[in-house]
């Protein structure tokens, strides 16, 4: 394969409404695992709190409603729809992947 074979989407053929829910799920995936991040391995395993304040059981209740379980389908989703068009289009130029 030659490296001038290998460029990006032009800016013109992009869907540009896959572009942001890629985003939006990418943010959702982040939401979920930032209590993580935030966090000992250990804490998290053992569903132990190193914080027992109010705002803290608030926020890890709002990213277990509307986050936990919900993003993860979605990138998957919009990871299988990509993978369709890049398929369509070595398909459309008659290259073989």
């Amino acid at each position: 394969m030659t490296s001038s074979s290998l460029k990006p989407v032009e800016n013109k053929e992009r869907i540009q409404i896959l572009d942001i829910l890629r985003g939006f799920a990418i943010l959702g995936i982040l939401m979920v695992n930032m209590p993580m991040f935030n966090s000992p391995f250990m804490a998290r395993i053992g569903n132990f709190s190193l914080w027992q304040s109010t705002p803290n059981h608030i926020s890890d209740l709002f990213i277990r409603f509307f986050f936990e379980g919900k993003f993860y389908s979605l990138f998957s989703i919009l990871f299988g729809i990509g993978f369709y068009l890049f398929l369509q289009k070595q398909k459309e130029s008659g290259k073989s992947i």
